[in-house]
């Protein structure tokens, strides 16, 4: 899909691009970003001709190379008000390989996604990782751009899906970028409305890749934020200091109270997350799990409702809708080829958390009675100073909701809800669980009798484990409950 022009305006704000110098786009489309790059030079009072000599576009598909060149004509014609001034520099190629340097690269490559770039070109994704090294996992072919970026041009700006800034396989490309200190511009589009790419689920990022020391970034939620953003500046130092493996994000108004805190150990250390059970073909749920008991195997399970904004789990309380599952791992393995996990992770004390909320909420099952669905994942402590009461009561606390919210605030669903994953809750930070005893008789106390007074309190002690004030949790609230429509302490 073409890049919209607020977006392509958006980029060549965002890198500058009226600082003089060659420009190439490697997937140009009908030119959109080749046009920003060119309506901002001569803004800044760069001639016709020196501009359109400095743009280059490449393109694999030949009706994207025609559109571009039509579209860079019409605007010479505008502009020069003449005959074009020079060849145009636009060719039908493939727009990865081949040692060409440029001053500036643009970019909105093509999302393939891994499950279908075999299908597409075979063999592209095997060239694809000889060629670039730190491909891993299920990349999409849009990371070979990014990468070839790095090297192609000392400048890049980049419109890329929000997964590059969270996703496992794109850590190497994190990792490069933030060790040569060139992330210096981030805009967040995956909330704007309506969307910029109409008709997909793409939540897409502007990246300004160069050598600084500062991070320009902001958080977009209408076309006039995306025209003109509000930026917050954060220092490379600074944001490295809270731990390499955090992915990139736009810093919340909270960002001062809440950079501290990752200097604190991480929820992985202290607790075990796991993916809790999926059913991975259309029917065998509906054959499994059923509203009433089966004759063998038969656990009360969370998850059975599929309606939409069916929850079960909230903070300190279940609310089973009755539904239970036959846990016939063998059958289920072996007919077809669906595993479960170990029945063993849920007939266990645990915690029961909801995945797709506004806030983190969760539940102590401590006689170990529920099996749950894949939304409603399974956590219990693993360290001699936590208890499953700390770390409930930990998970239902304002500052836990609010340290995910901080750094994962791109994983949306619907711009309204966020998906506590287990791999990203592990780097969470947490305090000294001796700091938490007193939540061993509230949160028990608490998930009995709900009582918005008692949650207010156990939000509080973990509040000061952290070492925060009350005042810090008002405005932590504020931020990231309030503002979405989240269920505060003192609200049940």
């Amino acid at each position: 899909m073409f890049t919209p022009p607020l977006l392509a305006r958006a980029l060549a704000d965002l890198v500058r691009a009226e600082r003089p110098g060659s420009v190439l786009d490697p997937a140009a489309g009908d030119g959109s970003l080749l046009l920003a790059v060119a309506d901002r030079r001569v803004a800044h009072g760069h001639g016709t001709a020196q501009v359109l000599d400095a743009l280059t576009g490449w393109d694999l598909d030949p009706l994207a190379t025609w559109l571009c060149r039509i579209a860079l004509v019409d605007w010479a014609l505008d502009h020069a008000g003449g005959p074009i001034p020079g060849p145009l520099r636009v060719s039908c190629r493939d727009g990865l390989g081949g040692d060409e340097r440029f001053d500036l690269v643009v970019s909105n490559p093509p999302y393939l996604e891994a499950k279908r770039m075999g299908r597409a070109q075979p063999g592209l994704r095997e060239r694809l990782r000889e060629a670039f090294p730190e491909l891993t996992g299920a990349f999409d072919l849009y990371l070979a751009f990014a990468l070839e970026s790095l090297t192609r041009a000392p400048v890049a700006g980049l419109i890329l899906p929000n997964k590059v800034c969270q996703g496992r396989y794109a850590a190497r490309f994190r990792e490069r970028v933030t060790r040569e200190g060139r992330l210096a511009g981030l805009l967040d589009l995956a909330r704007v409305r309506p969307r910029p790419f109409r008709g997909t689920g793409v939540y897409p990022v502007v990246l300004h890749l160069e050598r600084g020391t500062t991070l320009r970034a902001a958080r977009c939620e209408t076309p006039g934020e995306v025209a003109s953003p509000g930026f917050a500046e954060v220092s490379h130092a600074a944001l490295a200091s809270v731990g390499g493996e955090l992915p990139w994000f736009v810093p919340f108004d909270t960002w001062p109270v809440l950079a501290p805190l990752f200097q604190l150990p991480r929820l992985g250390s202290v607790a075990r997350i796991v993916t809790t059970c999926s059913f991975h073909k259309a029917g065998l749920r509906e054959r499994f799990v059923t509203p009433d008991k089966p004759a063998s195997r038969a656990f009360p399970y969370l998850g059975g409702p599929s309606r939409a904004k069916q929850t079960e789990i909230q903070p300190f309380q279940e609310r089973w809708a009755g539904w239970w599952i036959a846990y016939e791992q063998d059958r289920l393995r072996t007919e077809h080829g669906n595993s479960l996990p170990p029945l063993a992770i849920f007939q266990r004390p645990k915690a029961l958390f909801n995945q797709h909320d506004r806030r983190m909420s969760a539940w102590a099952d401590a006689q170990g009675r529920f099996v749950s669905k894949d939304v409603y994942p399974v956590a219990w402590p693993e360290h001699a100073d936590w208890t499953l009461s700390r770390l409930v009561g930990l998970f239902n606390a304002t500052v836990f909701t609010a340290l995910y919210n901080t750094v994962f605030q791109g994983i949306v669903v619907g711009g309204e809800t966020y998906h506590y994953l287990p791999a990203f809750l592990a780097i969470v930070p947490v305090p000294d669980g001796r700091a938490l005893t007193e939540l061993d008789e509230l949160v028990p106390r608490m998930q009995d009798a709900p009582d918005g007074s008692l949650w207010e309190r156990i939000d509080r002690v973990v509040t000061a484990a952290y070492g925060l004030t009350e005042a810090d949790r008002a405005e932590l609230v504020s931020t990231h409950l309030t503002r979405v429509g989240a269920p505060a302490p003192g609200r049940p």
